[in-house]
C-alpha cells in the first residue's frame, strides 16, 4: 500500500477513536449529572418527608389533643351532676375518663415518634439519650450512652439526620439483631461528629449489608452521603454488629 493510503487509514482510525472517547467523555458527564440530580431528589424527598412528619406531629399532638382535653372536661362535668346514687352512670363516666386519658397517652407516643419535641427544643445529645432510653425501656434490651457533654448546635437538618440514622439501627437492631446489650459512643469535634452504635447479636452478614433489598440501610448510606459523611457496618457472626458514623461539620457550625 502506499504511504498515502496507510496515512488515510491511520487518520479514519484516530478520528473514529476521538469521536469514541468524545462520547465517552459525553456519556460519562451525564452519568455524572444523572447521579448529583438523583442525590438532589432523594435530599428533597427527606427534607419534605421531615417536614410532613413535623406537620402531622404537631397536628395530632395539638389538634386531637385539644378535642380529646374537651371531652375529658365533658366527661368530668357529667360526673359532677350525676347523682350519687347513680352508680352505674359514675362508673360508666369514670371508664370514660380512663379510656380518654389511654388515648392521650398514645396521641402523645404517636407524635413524639413523628418528630420528638426534645430534638428542636434540646438538640441531638439530648434526643439521642432520651432515645436510647424510651429503646431500653421498651424492647428490654440494655443500652449503654457516652454522649458529649453540652447542646452543641448542629443546626436542623444535620442533626435531624443523624437522629433518624440512630432510629434505624436502633430498629434494625429490635427486628434482626436478637440482641442483649447495646453501646453507643457518640463524639463531637470541631470538624467531625462520630456514632458508633454496637449490639452483642447475632451480626449482620455482608451480603445483607450491600443487599439492595435493604432499604433501611440503603437509607441511612443516603442520609449520611448527603452531608458528605460515612457511613460503615460490620457484623461478625455471633458476636453482633457494628455501625459507625462520620460526618464532617460544616465551617459555619465547626
Amino acid at each position: 500500500r502506499s504511504k498515502v493510503s496507510v496515512f488515510i487509514e491511520l487518520h479514519k482510525k484516530n478520528a473514529a477513536l476521538a469521536v469514541e472517547i468524545n462520547e465517552r467523555k459525553i456519556a460519562e458527564q451525564r452519568l455524572r449529572e444523572s447521579e448529583l440530580q438523583l442525590h438532589a431528589l432523594a435530599a428533597r424527598l427527606i427534607s419534605i418527608r421531615e417536614e410532613e412528619r413535623t406537620a402531622m406531629a404537631r397536628e395530632v399532638h395539638d389538634e386531637l389533643g385539644q378535642v380529646l382535653t374537651g371531652l375529658k372536661m365533658d366527661v368530668m362535668w357529667l360526673r359532677k351532676h350525676i347523682a350519687k346514687e347513680q352508680k352505674p352512670l359514675l362508673q360508666k363516666t369514670e371508664t370514660m375518663r380512663r379510656l380518654i386519658d389511654s388515648t392521650m397517652q398514645v396521641v402523645r407516643r404517636i407524635a413524639t415518634g413523628m418528630r420528638p419535641e426534645i430534638l428542636d427544643e434540646m438538640g441531638l445529645v439530648a434526643a439521642i439519650a432520651w432515645q436510647a432510653k424510651e429503646f431500653q425501656k421498651r424492647m428490654g434490651i440494655r443500652c449503654r450512652v457516652k454522649l458529649p457533654a453540652g447542646h452543641p448546635d448542629l443546626g436542623t437538618a444535620l442533626g435531624t439526620a443523624v437522629f433518624r440514622i440512630f432510629q434505624e439501627i436502633l430498629t434494625n437492631i429490635a427486628r434482626h439483631a436478637k440482641a442483649g446489650s447495646v453501646n453507643v459512643n457518640m463524639t463531637i469535634s470541631k470538624k467531625r461528629l462520630t456514632l458508633e452504635v454496637a449490639d452483642d447479636g447475632g451480626g449482620i452478614a455482608q451480603s445483607a449489608v450491600h443487599a439492595r433489598a435493604s432499604l433501611g440501610l440503603l437509607g441511612m448510606q443516603e442520609r449520611a452521603q448527603l452531608f458528605g459523611g460515612e457511613l460503615k457496618i460490620h457484623g461478625t457472626p455471633g458476636k453482633g454488629t457494628t455501625v459507625s458514623l462520620a460526618v464532617p461539620l460544616p465551617p459555619q457550625e465547626r
